[in-house]
């Protein structure tokens, strides 16, 4: 059970107390104080070891294991935190993961509130999507809502935190206005990720639960008029104009939707899980072994056209932690060979990163490290550029105050010294 309060405001502004202690730590533990944070690396561990089994067919069935409710919690936790909860529950649910009543509990919660969750999207996707419409505009659905419909076992099993839509640069007037008449507002900026988000006016923004993907937690629009990411001043990357001109189609909800087509899908997903590596959800893995196998499969996916694809437009460093893990977790998935060449070309800090996130059981890093901050940095320009971006960044986005932000910015490079120090990474090698 949670510790937290069970109605309304009171438990908002507990999960809001834990969650500003956390940004003002940077220490996950902080979002749960009453789970000793050893039996949560434990419950990490063993849904990372589950996970592995049921990609490899393993010919004995995987189980999960907690010896009372507390332990179960931390398992329910786990789920939440690297987003396998409702598959796992759904795996539980279809005999493919052995685990005891009250994990069974747990995790069937779990695929409940993913499927209400997808509803709820769905629903508010298929409004957008006729308000775009009507201004002329044909958006693309990116990301979860795409990939938990066509590969996933269940669509509900793909956790999806906001609606991510691509429009062109030039349809961005009219997809704004769509979304403006559907009932959303322009919540933040991105300045240099062609991205903004949008919140839906009559939800409460208060988060219900730090322990599931709960039904009510608040959920935004991402649009996109790139697909991009961006990782300090003078550095981004992304695919171009290109994606635009491969599209498929896909059954959402009972309205048909454009997607992206391979290889660009593959490619994009890999873009952004590494770009978040440090915050890695395992079911972005997941999502990328599942993509990858279904159109290796069915001969959507080329290798040799995704070497091109990412090697025309620069990105092949940036997709290889990813790609990597995705290899990782299920061997065979990646072809080696152009596995192989990706890894030669990741930075010494990138390797060093990834092997952290190993070493966490493919999540999200308890703490951040200068490695961390400066592992994109290829060479001694862009090195000064990180390290610029640090003290001032320059894609602070909206509402944030310049000033406050700075100020931020100085005491987490402050103390992402210390800590590389204290690991025992001399500062040099840091940087």
């Amino acid at each position: 059970m949670s510790s937290t309060p069970e109605h309304g405001e009171d438990r908002w502004a507990t999960n809001r107390h834990l969650i500003e202690e956390w940004h003002r730590t940077g220490d996950m533990d902080a979002l749960w104080p009453d789970v000793p944070a050893a039996e949560r690396h434990s419950a990490q561990a063993q849904v990372r070891a589950v996970t592995q089994a049921v990609l490899r067919s393993s010919a004995t069935r995987p189980a999960l294991f907690a010896p009372d409710e507390r332990q179960a919690r931390a398992l329910g936790i786990a789920g939440y935190t690297s987003g396998m909860g409702p598959l796992l529950g759904w795996w539980i649910q279809q005999g493919l993961v052995e685990a005891p009543p009250q994990v069974r509990e747990v995790f069937a919660r779990h695929l409940d509130h993913g499927r209400r969750r997808r509803s709820v999207l769905c629903d508010a996707l298929v409004r957008i999507v006729q308000a775009m419409r009507a201004e002329g505009v044909h958006p693309v659905v990116i990301k979860g809502l795409h990939t938990g419909a066509v590969y996933f076992p269940d669509p509900g099993t793909r956790p999806a935190a906001d609606i991510d839509l691509l429009v062109r640069p030039a349809e961005r007037g009219q997809a704004v206005e769509a979304l403006g008449k559907a009932g959303f507002v322009e919540s933040r900026r991105t300045r240099y990720a062609a991205r903004s988000e949008w919140r839906p006016i009559d939800r409460p923004h208060g988060v219900h639960s730090l322990e599931l993907d709960h039904v009510d937690n608040p959920w935004s629009v991402d649009l996109h008029t790139a697909l991009e990411r961006w990782y300090f001043r003078g550095l981004r990357r992304g695919l171009g104009e290109e994606p635009f001109d491969h599209m498929t189609e896909v059954p959402i909800s009972g309205t048909t939707v454009r997607a992206l087509a391979q290889p660009y899908v593959t490619a994009f997903l890999a873009l952004h899980a590494s770009h978040d590596l440090v915050q890695m959800q395992l079911v972005r893995l997941v999502e990328l072994v599942l993509v990858i196998r279904a159109d290796v499969r069915k001969r959507a996916l080329d290798w040799a056209a995704f070497a091109s694809l990412i090697r025309e437009t620069g990105i092949e460093r940036f997709v290889h932690p990813a790609l990597a893990l995705a290899e990782a977790l299920a061997p065979g998935t990646v072809e080696r060979a152009l596995l192989e060449r990706l890894g030669r070309l990741a930075t010494p800090r990138t390797r060093r990163v990834l092997a952290r996130v190993i070493e966490a059981d493919m999540g999200a890093l308890r703490y951040r490290s200068l490695d961390d901050k400066l592992m994109w940095a290829s060479g001694p320009r862009e090195l000064l550029l990180s390290v610029s971006e640090l003290v001032a960044p320059s894609d602070d986005g909206m509402p944030v105050g310049l000033a406050r932000l700075y100020w931020r910015r100085l005491l987490t490079f402050a103390r992402g010294l210390s800590r590389s120090r204290g690991d025992g990474d001399a500062g040099e090698r840091g940087l």
